[in-house]
């Protein structure tokens, strides 16, 4: 009797669970400008941003904006780290939103410099129990290289975007993933059209958690697999937004 009333509870709660946030990643790119990415936060919300530039066009100035949300990201006293690549790096105000990165070369007349690669780092905390995405805008502000001894301005450079991620719960090509776990009940469940074809609890996982969705669960006449995370099963308080995957027909089989 026991068991059929956690079984009632389990649906009854899965239930109540409509939607998920999606997340949306970007890759890297190989263009004249700055490199985007995506970068994961550490456990304790650390994210250490690595700016790139990609196909210089030789450059003896640049200036770049940075700007993201206050509200998700906090810039780490002594959080900008110069690493030479450019040279002449202009000391800079960092505690406004959004700020500026300058480099200018102190000899006009040096050759320009096509150097590629990390040109700075960025130290950011991330706010306590925000579990998603959020996006630092890099964007290119003005530059200057020099064209037969004249300073000018190079090609339209790229901006960049790094998108800074801090994933809870995921599944990812039927791998259920939970992070940072202290004691949470995992559920992995498997749909049909309008019907749970399998459920599987986990209660009480701790730390990080993998699972592979088709070693625990029936996924015969099943199109889509989710995962939620609740405090218990007693209250079905969600930890963080679920996931879901659609299956390929090939996935059931």
């Amino acid at each position: 009797m026991k068991s059929i009333k956690k079984f009632i509870t389990v649906v009854l709660c899965m239930l109540l669970i409509i939607s998920s946030v999606a997340t949306v990643s970007a890759d890297e790119n190989t263009f004249s400008g700055i490199v985007s990415k995506t970068v994961e936060a550490s456990e304790n919300g650390d994210v250490e941003l690595i700016i790139d530039i990609a196909g210089n066009p030789g450059l003896i100035s640049l200036i770049l904006e940075v700007s993201y949300d206050s509200d998700v990201l906090t810039l780490k006293e002594k959080g900008f780290t110069d690493t030479g690549l450019l040279k002449g790096n202009v000391k800079t105000t960092l505690t406004v939103n959004p700020f500026k990165l300058s480099w200018q070369h102190s000899d006009a007349t040096a050759a320009n410099n096509y150097a590629n690669g990390t040109i700075a780092k960025l130290a950011f905390k991330m706010k306590e129990g925000f579990y998603g995405t959020t996006d630092v805008e890099i964007k290119y502000y003005s530059g200057q290289t020099l064209v037969n001894s004249v300073v000018v301005r190079p090609p339209a450079m790229q901006s960049g975007v790094m998108t800074v991620t801090r994933t809870k719960l995921a599944i990812n090509d039927g791998e259920v993933v939970a992070n940072y776990t202290k004691g949470e009940t995992l559920i992995v469940a498997s749909y049909g059209e309008d019907n749970m074809v399998d459920y599987k609890v986990y209660p009480n996982v701790v730390g990080n958690v993998k699972i592979t969705i088709a070693d625990v669960l029936d996924l015969g006449g099943a199109t889509k697999v989710k995962a939620f995370l609740w405090e218990d099963l007693e209250t079905c308080i969600p930890v963080c937004n679920h996931a879901e995957e659609k299956l390929n027909i090939t996935d059931t089989n």
